[in-house]
Order: structure tokens, then C-alpha cells, then sequence
């Protein structure tokens, strides 16, 4: 249902959500996408965090982070997820149990929010042994999230091998040019399953975002990777 102010995007995630690569998130695919959309949005992006890792400053994993945000009382419309890469060291079997009990948590927080989660990216120049096991990982976080909401938008950058432009060569993270890529992406993925609207059918309006450091939330010192709201007449606040 359409709340006052229009539809909420949240986009809680590791470097990538954080805008790590093209210099900061104002860059960075989630503002991308709150653009494209015209939506307001809330995001969360804390680099190395994952299902298990507590990523910088401590403030994961993701579920302690999502906590934070008090997602209930601001009943979005839609929850894109992005981690996974920094858990590469957690056994499978284990990361399944997490994705599981995180995405039927959020169902039960979040009856009236479509769920989406965008897996794992990897460097160009991962070695074998490593890519392995990200694949394995990948698998196992598609395989749980699915099987705990079957409408789940699954986007697999690793599997369906996105390409985007890096901010060095053989790297792991995208320039600004690869955020507007990895945007155009989700946006397109999001359209083809139904959760937001076609092009033609979407109101065209100016987009919201506001930034606050998650690290503001339970820390003193404010963390490098700011949660970022978004509002499309007000731009930042």
C-alpha cells in the first residue's frame, strides 16, 4: 500500500551499497536506483559486513544492522539486500541458515514489503580456490532466499557474470560508471519480476535520499559508509 510521501526503497548492504569504488555514495548504485525509480530511500551500507561478518566498525552482521533501522515503522515498499561476498570464508551450510532466518524475519517485520536480494560479486582477478568458493557460497544464499520467500527477486551478478566497470583493473568494486551499470541492472531485474512498475507506468517526479552515518545509530563516531535517505523533492538532508 502507498504510504504519504510515496513509495520507500531500502537498500541494506556491504561496499557496494556503501559506494565504495566510485568515491562515495552519492555514486553508488542504491541512489542510482532511487533516481531511476523517483522514489524516496533509505540506505544502509556498512563495507565487509555480511550474514556472519560484522563488517567495519562492528555495526553488523546484517541482521543487527537492519535492527537498527527500525524498518517497521516506516513500512517500505521494497528491501533490496546486497551482501555476501565478505562471508566467502563461512561454510555453506551455515550462511543457508542465516539467509533463511534473516528473509523469513523480514517477512514477518515486513508483510506489505516485496524482498529482493542482489548476491555475490567477485574480483576479476579472484584466484580459482576463491572463486570456488564464492560460487558455493553463492549458491547456498540463492537456494535459502528463495526457499524462504518464493517471490523473492533473486539478482546474481556472479552467476549471470555482470559486467561493469571497475575502479581498477581486475578489482572487485565498480567505478561510477559501473554503479550506473549495476543500477541500470537491478532496475531492469526489479521490472521484469513485477516489483516496481514498467518505465511508461512510472510517475516521473524528482527523487528523496537522506545520509546518516549508520555508525550515528549505536556509535559515537560516524562510520565512512553513511546509510543515505533519499527524498525526491528534498535531495539530501
Amino acid at each position: 500500500m502507498a504510504r504519504a510521501g510515496g513509495p520507500l526503497l531500502v537498500v541494506v548492504g556491504a561496499s557496494f551499497a556503501a559506494g565504495v569504488g566510485p568515491g562515495g555514495p552519492l555514486q553508488a548504485w542504491p541512489v542510482e536506483l532511487a533516481r531511476s525509480l523517483g522514489w524516496r530511500a533509505l540506505v544502509a551500507g556498512v563495507p565487509g559486513i555480511g550474514y556472519a561478518h560484522v563488517g567495519e566498525d562492528h555495526l553488523g552482521p546484517l541482521g543487527r544492522l537492519t535492527a537498527t533501522l527500525g524498518l517497521p515503522a516506516l513500512h517500505p515498499s521494497l528491501v533490496v539486500v546486497q551482501v555476501g561476498h565478505d562471508d566467502w570464508r563461512v561454510p555453506p551450510t551455515g550462511e543457508a541458515r542465516r539467509v533463511g532466518a534473516h528473509y523469513r524475519g523480514l517477512l514477518a517485520a515486513l508483510p506489505g514489503a516485496r524482498l529482493a536480494t542482489v548476491t555475490v560479486f567477485a574480483a576479476r582477478s579472484a584466484a580459482p580456490a576463491r572463486r570456488a568458493r564464492l560460487e558455493a557460497l553463492d549458491r547456498a544464499i540463492i537456494g535459502a532466499a528463495r526457499s524462504a520467500d518464493p517471490r523473492m527477486v533473486v539478482m546474481d551478478p556472479l552467476g549471470a557474470r555482470w559486467s561493469f566497470a571497475r575502479e581498477t583493473r581486475g578489482g572487485l568494486h565498480p567505478s561510477a560508471a559501473g554503479d550506473r551499470q549495476i543500477a541500470a541492472s537491478v532496475l531492469a531485474a526489479l521490472t521484469r519480476h513485477g516489483a516496481v512498475a514498467p518505465p511508461g507506468a512510472r510517475r516521473t517526479r524528482p527523487p528523496v535520499c537522506d545520509l546518516v552515518a549508520p555508525g550515528a545509530i549505536r556509535r559515537p563516531r560516524a562510520t565512512r559508509s553513511p546509510t543515505l535517505r533519499w527524498t525526491p523533492r528534498g535531495g539530501l538532508s
